[in-house]
């Protein structure tokens, strides 16, 4: 701080004098950064072929060269030196299928011939059941259509015609009462005997079998020809037929 010069005609005190202020300039600016200069990589020449190493000389050119035999070396075995060929990689197929050998041949005949037996076979089981099934139904239509003529025929032989007027199918029942049928009865021959002499499915009807009965009244024969029908009523096979 700098003290002014004082006055010695003076008796105040003088203030001091205020300490000059430093220079202040502002600051400078900061460099601006140089761009790089990209230089664009000159041309190479292309690149010269490689030619493939030379493949070494077997060991049996070599053992030549020393003065051995053709094929020998000594220590070493011709088949030591061929190199095992690489395995086939995963999904190589051969370049051709082989073919089928004798023994695939005997198995193809045999599954042929096997399909065929089995086909006739088939076809034999189902036409002997078809067959079978249809005998075993003629049988017993002829059975039943035996059983049924008995049971109409035996009651007339007796003089039970209530009994054998039950034993005709529905459709001749509505046609007349029992009544009636009893008096028609009475008014015939009494019948001394019968005999079922033929039984033959019908071609034309189903579930229908016509009888041929021999019946002896007194002193005379006759033969009669009875249809004998399964009733849709009473669901069994009875007389249906007006010659009787």
């Amino acid at each position: 701080m700098t003290t002014p010069p004082q006055d010695p005609g003076s008796a105040e005190p003088q203030e001091p004098w205020p300490a000059p202020k430093p220079l202040e300039f502002p600051p400078a600016p900061a460099p601006e950064p140089e761009l790089a200069t990209v230089v664009p990589p000159a041309p190479q020449p292309p690149a010269a072929p490689v030619s493939p190493a030379p493949a070494a000389p077997p060991l049996s050119h070599i053992g030549q060269s020393l003065g051995y035999g053709p094929g020998s070396v000594p220590g070493h075995h011709p088949a030591e030196v061929t190199a095992p060929p690489p395995p086939p990689g995963p999904g190589v197929q051969p370049p051709f299928v082989a073919p089928p050998s004798q023994r695939d041949k005997r198995r193809t005949w045999f599954a042929v011939v096997g399909g065929v037996l089995a086909v006739f076979l088939c076809v034999g089981g189902a036409i002997g059941t078809c067959a079978g099934l249809a005998i075993w139904m003629s049988v017993e239509q002829n059975t039943e259509a035996r059983a049924a003529t008995d049971r109409y025929m035996g009651p007339l032989q007796r003089g039970e015609y209530s009994k054998a007027y039950l034993e005709m199918c529905s459709d001749l029942r509505e046609l007349q009462t029992a009544e009636e049928f009893a008096a028609e009865h009475d008014r015939r021959p009494r019948i001394q005997g019968y005999e079922i002499t033929r039984t033959e499915p019908s071609n034309r009807e189903q579930a229908t079998v016509w009888v041929t009965v021999r019946v002896q009244q007194n002193s005379s024969s006759a033969t009669k020809r009875l249809r004998v029908v399964l009733d849709p009523v009473d669901k069994r096979y009875q007389v249906c037929s007006n010659d009787n």
